[in-house]
Order: structure tokens, then sequence, then C-alpha cells
């Protein structure tokens, strides 16, 4: 599951970069493992839970990345559990990707501070690109998911595990778990429509037949405007 809408998501709207600094108040700047819910985003998430626990039930396991809006989103869904004892792991392989040196800056100072780094993404694209000082999605993937799911693979093998992270660590698992080309992955990333959505999940079983995990629900939302 994606986290639920957050302040900064809130803030930004949907967009890459900030207009202005006022956009975000302040007392409001956190760093990106801070970042708190929104009044919406905890809506959302407590309306999630009861639909998850009807749709899969009691979970054998549970793992977040140790962001406040993940923990936040795991404790608000959790709730509908009651005092169930299920494990809780925090992993931050599963933390959203690293922005670097532009995080928080308004489109602006972006371009006057960095006004090479759209030239370098166009030609580059999305998939290896890398914002100045932070991580490209290849690094995401590449230096620390596989490696949390071989870890999780082996923990947790016949078993139903929830996990609350964020969307780019959900778009770059699908890439990993649906076996994507380069091809493919640079397309699935140009489709902005397959942008994981706030407290949206995306789905695994595993396929005996098939000797692998099987995608069977992607973006499904859990929770009513």
């Amino acid at each position: 599951m994606r986290h639920a809408e957050s302040q900064n998501n809130k803030a930004y709207g949907g967009k890459l970069f900030l207009e202005c600094h006022d956009q975000i108040a302040e007392a409001e700047r956190r760093p990106d493992h801070r970042i708190v819910l929104s009044e919406d985003g905890h809506r959302q998430a407590l309306q999630s839970g009861a639909f998850l626990r009807m749709k899969f039930g009691f979970p054998d396991a549970v793992i977040h990345s140790g962001h406040v809006r993940t923990r936040q989103t795991m404790r608000e869904v959790m709730g509908a559990y009651g005092g169930a004892m299920i494990p809780v792991t925090e992993d931050r392989r599963f933390r959203e990707r690293e922005a670097g040196h532009t995080y928080l800056m308004p489109r602006e100072e972006v371009e006057k501070n960095f006004p090479y780094q759209q030239p370098y993404w166009d030609l580059v694209g999305d998939y290896y690109a890398r914002p100045a000082g932070g991580e490209s999605l290849a690094d995401v993937l590449e230096k620390r998911l596989i490696g949390a799911f071989t870890d999780l693979f082996k923990r947790f093998s016949g078993k139903c595990v929830f996990v609350f992270t964020h969307g780019r660590v959900i778009q770059c698992a699908r890439m990993y778990l649906d076996e994507l080309s380069l091809e493919q992955i640079e397309a699935f990333l140009a489709d902005k429509e397959q942008n994981p959505k706030n407290c949206s999940i995306m789905v695994y079983r595993y396929s005996p037949e098939k000797g692998k995990l099987i995608l069977v629900e992607y973006n499904t939302v859990c929770w009513q405007n």
C-alpha cells in the first residue's frame, strides 16, 4: 500500500515542484522521512483498514518503511484489527526515493540552480536519471529493493504480508516482480495514469503453476471521498 495523503502531497497538488516557498509554511517544512499525513490522509487510512480486513483478513506480518507517513498510515489501517498481535517490522529499504538537493525547492529555483537537470532528464529517461544529490529509480530497485524482496521471500514464504511504502517504490517493485524489460519499464513510467494513488494497493499472489508471484491488482483505492 502507498501511504495516505501527506501534507506535502496536498501542497504539491500532483505537480513535480512547488511554485513558491509559501506553499509549505516554514513550521511544516520537514525532511522527507518526517512528513506527516494530512487530515484527509488520516481519514483515507482509517477507511482503508476496514477494506483490507474484509478483503484479506488478518495478515501474518506487517512491514513499513520507517517514514512517519507510512507509520501513521499503518497505525490507522491496523486499527481495524483491534489488539491483534501481528508482527510489525521497519525496513528502511522500502523508503521513498531520495529527492536530493531539489527537495522542497520551487520550480524557479530548480531551473536557476540546476539548469542542466531537465535536458539531462529528457535525454537519460525516468529510470536511469538521477536527481542532483538523489537516487535514480535504478538505484532504488537495484541497490536496495531487490535485496529487501529477497529477504522478504525467505522470511515470509507462503504468508500474507502487508507492506506500507511509497509510490516510486511500488513502481520499482512492479518492475521487479513482473520482470519488465527496459523498454517495458520506460513505457510503464511514461504512462502517468500508472502512478500509484494515495492508499492504493498492489496485490501479488503466488502461482504454483507458474512458480512465481503474479500481479492480481494494481492501484486499487481502498477509501471513498
